[in-house]
């Protein structure tokens, strides 16, 4: 019979300590094979727009509106937008609503600096409504 001059000897005590079942249980947990894989596909699945190409006339509609609120700087006008914005890592982006006054245009860029002092590329904007004084007091 195999091992039969140790079956009824005492375990022999170890010099090392008992690990704790949580320890033991890391040993056997799953890795990450794949650094990474799990964040680049969620970036993959994470959606995006088109940006809409406009028509001229309606180019030329917001730069008419952009003019006037330029023009009109004194009357602190608030202004709505729809506006692209670009996704900084794929391609695509997504539209966002801004209510804002503009402060400043920046011509050879081309675009507007906002009161929070964002920059509105102008050929970002898809919309563009200056608000009625009765529209500004609702929001």
């Amino acid at each position: 019979m195999r091992y039969s001059d140790i079956i009824d000897t005492p375990r022999p005590k170890s010099k090392y300590r008992k690990m704790s079942l949580r320890d033991r249980a890391a040993q056997f947990s799953p890795f990450a094979a794949l650094t990474g894989f799990d964040e680049e596909i969620k970036e993959t699945s994470r959606f995006t727009q088109e940006q809409i190409e406009l028509l001229n006339e309606d180019k030329l509609a917001i730069g008419e509106k952009i003019r006037y609120v330029l023009d009109h700087k004194d009357q602190d006008l608030l202004i709505y937008l729809v506006y692209f914005e670009k996704d900084p890592y794929k391609k695509g982006g997504k539209y966002r609503d801004i209510y804002t006054r503009i402060r400043k245009y920046n011509e050879l860029e081309h675009y507007l600096l906002d009161e929070q002092k964002e920059k509105l590329y102008i050929d970002n904007i898809m919309e563009f409504h200056i608000l009625e004084k009765e529209n500004m007091e609702a929001l």
